[in-house]
């Protein structure tokens, strides 16, 4: 599975755009995004709410995109702990999803 750091050198904000407008998506990619897996490394040590606030694009399609990342958050919050893939740091999950949403 590729994260958000294209191992072919794309950046990280082509990463989440292609993420964001692919139909076939899964929430355990983003459970494991917002548990630090699978991203590139910040100077920073940010969570992983900031990066993808960071590489949401300007204008317009940050617009578009900030819906779409949205919904799908709201999706992940929405279901049933039962029906989400487990996640080895819940606690991290829930509150990089809810930092992500209040800012969105």
């Amino acid at each position: 599975m590729m994260g958000l750091e294209s191992t072919n050198g794309g950046s990280t904000a082509m990463e989440l755009r292609s993420w964001l407008e692919g139909h076939d998506w899964q929430p355990g990619r983003l459970i494991d995004w917002m548990q630090g897996y699978e991203l590139p490394t910040s100077p920073f040590e940010d969570q992983p709410y900031l990066l993808f606030l960071q590489s949401l694009p300007g204008g317009a399609e940050r617009t578009k995109l900030a819906r779409e990342l949205a919904r799908r958050v709201g999706k992940v919050l929405a279901a049933p702990p039962d029906e989400q893939p487990r996640a080895d740091r819940p606690n991290q999950v829930l509150y990089n999803l809810f930092m992500l949403a209040g800012n969105l």
